[in-house]
């Protein structure tokens, strides 16, 4: 949980585990719930070779948002063994990250 709450114009970035698949890659579709239900503010994109889910313009409130996030992600293939790979120190090594941000460009974190 962030010390911070994020502002109005924040934004949130994660890395999707490469244990997981998406059956379409862009034409995935997620949905994001704060205040409410949002079905386009969350896009499925490719950088570096590696997919993300960018979610922006979703907390709506003047006031910094600290309530729970919601994210449901279609067509998800989990894989067959959905042990995760460890590194030589016992960490995960496929797992998902997030990033939030201050702004919807996703410069300032």
């Amino acid at each position: 949980m962030p010390i911070n709450p994020l502002p109005a114009d924040g934004s949130v970035k994660i890395l999707l585990s490469s244990s997981v698949d998406l059956k379409d890659k862009e034409n995935t579709k997620c949905l994001v719930t704060t205040n409410k239900l949002y079905a386009d503010n969350c896009k499925v994109v490719k950088e570096d070779d590696k997919w993300y889910l960018k979610i922006t313009g979703v907390f709506a409130t003047s006031a910094p948002y600290s309530s729970e996030i919601i994210i449901m992600v279609q067509d998800v293939i989990n894989p067959v063994d959905n042990k995760p790979e460890l590194d030589d120190d016992d960490k995960p090594v496929n797992g998902f990250s997030i990033w939030t941000y201050g702004d919807e460009n996703m410069e300032y974190g």
